[in-house]
């Protein structure tokens, strides 16, 4: 039977547009660009000038063309939607294509899991409340649930907004043609993270082949389902094949590097043991709404949509595929002395707040069905949950802050903004760099904000390991020695100014490095550790002002140039040949 159509769609409709306008006004105020957007971002600008030497010319990860190119790593369909919403934005600030397309995506995901949530529970103000809580993120690290702050906008992301509604046209399908179906559609959404889609038709296998019992005619059945997914997620495989083709790859020995401390070193704890502990601090969040939905006693009753039993069944599947599947497969690298033979599986975790969600959106259903003679305290209490819930996440941390910032000013004093002042410098920097610097430099620094706002190379970052995990593990044993020297160098100890000497050694070890032409050579430094300018160290005047109290920039002079000191706009360019010039470069937007 179909639910009875009700008039709180309208405003739940009315609701979510207003809360997505509120979530991307947020953004604003968030003062940096994430290092993974800003590698995203450069992925699409370096995909506009496929030739080699167009580009980054001189960067570890993007200057390489071709198929096996590591920048490549991001499946097209993803790049094109993000070069769409790029294009709607330019030429204003280039993180504007992630509000843009976060706002998007907060949106279909918010109507996804109200749909989820309504034809589960049949009440419209506990799916609307409950689908505002499931946007919320307590955590930066992938795998995570939720959506809405800008870091939150990757191809992930994007395919999460899909997973309710998928979730929901499974448990309710039974013909084989049915889920042969929601495969396919699981597959097809694959095209923009393929990952994901592999996760979640892992899960709903096991759940499949679970709920008929491991019986032949339901291995036959998940047999099929697959072929479907595989067919749906056809053009990503074709992709994937052709570019690991290209790029011959094999899985390294184990000895050549240790990949649990690569990802480590990229902030990336995938693997066991350290999973272990990551996994312990993210459950906790999952079992606030699970102890609140195992205190509230099921009401018995007809309903009209799946039980709890296939939740439960979803649950026990993720937790299979997260631990179970991944754990084996890096004990079979582990045995075979490779490296794990996959690390995307523990991935299926961030799919563990969907049955979690809505079997807290049952028990408040039953709780408000119990509550007939103080229903109305009782939804008043639900409304003061989903907003403190949401009130302590990652959504709600510039409220917070600008909260606390009108707080210090009723009080007299000027608030201290330390981040939003770092940020503004570097985008003053890059905006100076993209227009006076020549497209050959090379900045050595990790901030990536350099390569998306500047389109200039760098060293190298925390974050390049994705890239090479998966594209170029021959060279992460290499990457992993220079971003320790780079970092010893770069962020001395509290107090202590860094090397000056030793940094120009490191430029000099870069320069030979460098791919024809070789560019000029830049340092970005922290203003508290910036050394003095020494022998061929020179520090490049800010114009106006427009950094320095924060981050501090030399340029390493070549041999034999000219004697140190702070390098003005019309001294660096004498030092340089005419050919590296290019003063007319379009302006770039440096404002916060």
């Amino acid at each position: 039977m179909r639910p009875i159509p009700s008039r709180r769609h309208r405003w739940a409709v009315a609701l979510f547009l207003v809360v997505t306008a509120g979530s991307t006004a947020l953004t604003f105020h968030e003062p940096t660009l994430p290092t993974r957007q800003a590698n995203l971002l450069a992925e699409v600008f370096r995909s506009r000038h496929p030739a080699e030497g167009k580009l980054y010319a001189n960067d570890p990860v993007f200057a390489e063309s071709g198929q096996a190119a590591p920048w490549r790593l991001h499946l097209p369909a993803w790049r094109a939607l993000l070069g769409a919403a790029e294009r709607l934005v330019a030429p204003a600030d280039a993180v504007n294509a992630f509000r843009l397309l976060g706002a998007a995506l907060v949106l279909a995901y918010l109507l996804s899991m109200y749909v989820l949530l309504y034809r589960q529970t049949l009440s419209a103000l506990t799916a609307m409340l409950v689908a505002l809580m499931s946007l919320a993120v307590y955590s930066d690290k992938p795998p995570y649930w939720g959506i809405g702050p800008v870091f939150t906008v990757t191809p992930a992301g994007a395919y999460l907004a899909a997973v309710p509604v998928l979730m929901l046209m499974f448990v309710n399908a039974r013909r084989p043609w049915a889920l042969a179906g929601v495969f396919f559609l699981a597959g097809a959404a694959g095209n923009v993270h393929i990952s994901s889609a592999v996760n979640l038709t892992a899960v709903l296998s096991l759940v499949l082949l679970a709920r008929e019992r491991f019986r032949l005619r339901a291995c036959v059945t998940v047999g099929l389902c697959l072929l479907a997914a595989a067919a749906g997620a056809g053009p990503a495989l074709y992709y994937y094949c052709q570019t690991f083709r290209a790029a011959g790859l094999a899985l390294p020995a184990a000895g050549q590097a240790d990949p649990a401390a690569a990802l480590r070193l990229a902030g990336m704890n995938i693997l066991y043991p350290g999973l272990a502990v990551f996994a312990v601090r993210r459950l906790a969040i999952a079992l606030v709404p699970m102890v609140l939905a195992a205190i509230v006693p099921a009401r018995p009753g007809r309903r009209r949509s799946a039980g709890p039993g296939q939740w439960l069944l979803l649950l026990a599947a993720i937790f299979i595929v997260a631990f179970g599947l991944h754990g084996l497969a890096q004990l079979a690298g582990r045995l075979m002395g490779t490296w794990p033979v996959a690390t995307e599986l523990f991935g299926a975790f961030g799919l563990l707040m969907v049955p979690v969600y809505v079997l807290f959106a049952r028990a408040m259903v039953n709780l408000l069905r119990l509550a007939r003679r103080n229903r109305r305290w009782v939804e008043a209490a639900l409304v003061a949950l989903a907003v403190v819930y949401l009130g302590f996440s990652w959504n709600a941390h510039p409220l917070r802050r600008l909260a606390k910032e009108m707080v210090t000013r009723a009080g007299g004093k000027v608030p201290h903004r330390p981040e939003r002042q770092a940020a503004r410098e570097l985008r003053a920097l890059a905006g100076w760099a993209r227009r006076n610097t020549p497209p050959e430099s090379l900045f050595i620094t990790e901030r990536a904000e350099i390569r998306a706002y500047a389109l200039r190379s760098i060293s190298c970052c925390g974050l390049d390991a994705e890239y090479l995990y998966r594209l170029g593990p021959g060279r992460l044993a290499e990457w992993q020695r220079r971003l320790r020297q780079q970092r010893k160098l770069l962020r001395p100890e509290p107090g202590a100014l860094a090397d000056a000497e030793a940094i120009v050694r490191l430029a000099d070890a870069w320069r030979a490095r460098l791919r024809a032409p070789a560019g000029p050579i830049y340092v970005l430094v922290r203003a508290q550790s910036a050394p003095s300018p020494a022998g061929r160290l020179a520090m490049v005047e800010a114009p106006a002002g427009q950094w320095g109290r924060h981050w501090r920039l030399f340029q390493v002079l070549p041999p034999g140039a000219a004697p140190p000191g702070a390098l003005t706009r019309p001294a660096r360019a004498a030092s340089m040949p005419s050919s590296q010039v290019s003063p007319n470069r379009p302006p770039v937007r440096t404002g916060s």
